[in-house]
């Protein structure tokens, strides 16, 4: 949020913010909202945004978990959801809640796994009515449509997010990157193994098997990164000139 400093202080300030949150929490523009300051337990590190890129992050809705995933530690997302957060079915993901009274965002790590088209057919045909319902309706509790992409929860893990008794919350989701950097080296080890084993055949001087052990190493690392921001990092990229 970026405070307009030239509206004076007796009148109503006002605070721009983009059609996904505005969505999540069903507000109009126009309506009346108090803000107050939230905080991550552990402030994300300059330094993965320099090396990996910064973090895409996506909104989405909290529904309750289904049965076939009851009582399991895990988060059920769509096909697009997850291509849009760079990561398979089966990677972790972060997950960012509802802050504390305090303003700390509570954080957990889980695995994400795609969800099957059973699953959302079956919540569509129970989904529908105000916050009193079961499965209430982003479009008749809170007048937005089209809404966010859910996520499914295990009623466990609402807690652990602050989420408790609250229907159509919503959560920030991410992609963990340091999961997604064990993932790439456990691939990279290998095929560094056996380029290793092929040095040391040819070169017979310890000095420059080591040096052709840190080229290699250096190497898997540029790999690695390469993979990792092309793959992660969701920015457009300016191809033209730009306008002078």
């Amino acid at each position: 949020m970026i405070v307009a400093e030239d509206i004076p202080a007796q009148e109503t300030r006002r605070v721009e913010v983009d059609h996904s949150l505005r969505v999540g929490v069903g507000l109009e523009p126009g309506e009346a909202v108090t803000v107050r300051a939230a905080r991550l337990p552990h402030p994300r590190r300059r330094w993965k945004d320099t090396l990996f890129g910064h973090a895409n992050y996506v909104t989405c809705r909290v529904q309750d978990g289904d049965r076939a995933s009851a009582e399991q530690e895990v988060c059920l997302l769509d096909t697009l959801t997850l291509e849009l957060l760079g990561v398979s079915s089966g990677d972790e993901v972060v997950l960012e809640g509802f802050p504390y009274d305090d303003g700390t965002v509570p954080v957990l790590q889980l695995k994400a796994i795609r969800t099957s088209e059973e699953v959302q057919e079956r919540r569509k045909e129970l989904h529908g009515g105000d916050m009193t319902s079961r499965y209430p309706s982003s479009l008749d509790a809170l007048g937005t449509f089209p809404d966010l992409p859910w996520v499914f929860l295990d009623r466990r893990l609402w807690s652990g997010l602050g989420l408790d008794g609250q229907w159509l919350a919503t959560v920030r989701i991410r992609c963990s990157r340091s999961y997604q950097l064990k993932k790439e080296l456990r691939e990279m080890v290998f095929l560094l193994g056996i380029a290793f084993i092929g040095v040391v055949t040819v070169l017979k001087s310890v000095v420059w098997q080591a040096a052709s052990l840190a080229v290699l190493v250096l190497l898997v690392g540029f790999v690695v990164n390469v993979r990792l921001r092309s793959r992660l990092n969701q920015r457009a990229k300016r191809i033209g000139p730009r306008r002078t």
